[in-house]
């Protein structure tokens, strides 16, 4: 995210009294260490090259309850769901056709949190 979209964010929360949605600017992996808090969901659109395993691996271990991943390359979302299907399930995928008439699709899916078996 820009800086500008985040201060657009930030103000349009404020207008409608949204008090439980945060919205950072930076790099997610010098972002996810700072957290004071687990969300309650957490929406991730990396760039094309898709995410780092070190943002996959913190995200498992912050288990967030619901994952929302955009993505504007199914191959480097496959390869980035892999790195989180210990952890977290593919409930929904969809596609969004941003683009007509081109080769370029947005894809979305909701994961959550895999139960872990109490002992």
């Amino acid at each position: 995210m820009n800086k500008a979209a985040v201060a657009d964010a930030n103000r349009n929360r404020e207008i409608n009294g949204i008090e439980n949605v945060s919205f950072l600017q930076g790099d997610i992996r010098d972002q996810l260490p700072l957290l004071r808090e687990v969300p309650d969901i957490l929406i991730i659109d990396p760039p094309r090259a898709g995410m780092h395993k070190d943002v996959a691996k913190h995200i498992a271990e912050l288990a967030v309850p619901k994952l929302i991943y955009v993505s504007c390359n199914p191959v480097t979302m496959a390869r980035d769901l892999s790195l989180l299907n210990n952890s977290y399930e593919l409930v929904e995928i969809q596609p969004v056709d941003m683009f007509p008439h081109t080769y370029h699709v947005e894809t979305m899916g909701l994961l959550t949190l895999r139960r872990r078996n109490k002992k």
